[in-house]
């Protein structure tokens, strides 16, 4: 499965920057991004995930840590012409969220259903996707608010297959700061499709609670 093989490439990115993330990141352009991706898939897929894996836990000053990173945390230099396509693509990944069969354009969180108010929020972030069908995919996304969409997509919340809000104690999000937020406590997300579960999937084991998690809190 495509998510599944992208999800290996950036858990060898977890484990080996979770303790020591670099206070400044280089950024990388979208083009040098993808090579590094592919890179990372190709050494995957010809030793194996779990060794490659190993050896690099053992061997924490990898080369191109700050790159690495940077893949991470959805930075890279965009060219205006990268710009002008993802705020295409952007724009159209909310219509098709909007106008889903069956779905409400409602925050669950807020009950806030004007659109003006409401952000597209990706499950794999954009910068993980892999080709366009992911990133315009509405199984990919829920509408939130701006305080939902800030805790889901920094990775302080997730959901469960089922829909049910996962708070990460870890980082301190518990009901107090949820309430402050204006943010309800029972919210349950109306999944679209078994591809929105192997997306939360995805956001479960790299983004909640993960290296994205830490670097913001840091910052």
């Amino acid at each position: 499965m495509e998510l599944n093989t992208y999800a290996q490439s950036l858990n060898i990115m977890h484990d080996a920057l979770a303790e020591d993330p670099p206070a400044g990141v280089d950024r990388l352009t979208a083009e040098e991004r993808a090579a590094r991706v592919r890179a990372l898939q190709e050494g995957l897929s010809n030793s194996g995930g779990m060794r490659v894996q190993a050896e690099v836990i053992k061997r924490p000053q990898i080369d191109h840590k700050k790159e690495l990173m940077s893949l991470l945390l959805d930075n890279p230099v965009k060219t205006p012409e990268e710009t002008r396509e993802e705020k295409k693509l952007r724009r159209m990944f909310k219509n098709r969220l909007i106008n889903a069969t069956n779905f409400r354009p409602v925050c669950p969180f807020t009950g806030i259903s004007d659109v003006r108010f409401l952000i597209a929020s990706h499950i794999k972030p954009y910068a993980a996707c892999e080709n366009t069908g992911e990133k315009v995919d509405p199984q990919n996304g829920f509408l939130l608010s701006p305080n939902a969409d800030k805790l889901f997509d920094c990775g302080y919340i997730s959901f469960t297959d089922d829909g049910v809000l996962m708070m990460s104690s870890k980082f301190g999000v518990n009901g107090s700061l949820m309430s402050s937020l204006g943010l309800k406590l029972n919210t349950k997300v109306l999944l679209k499709g078994d591809r929105c579960r192997e997306y939360l999937a995805y956001h479960r084991a790299f983004v909640f609670e993960g290296v994205r998690t830490k670097v913001k809190e840091e910052r």
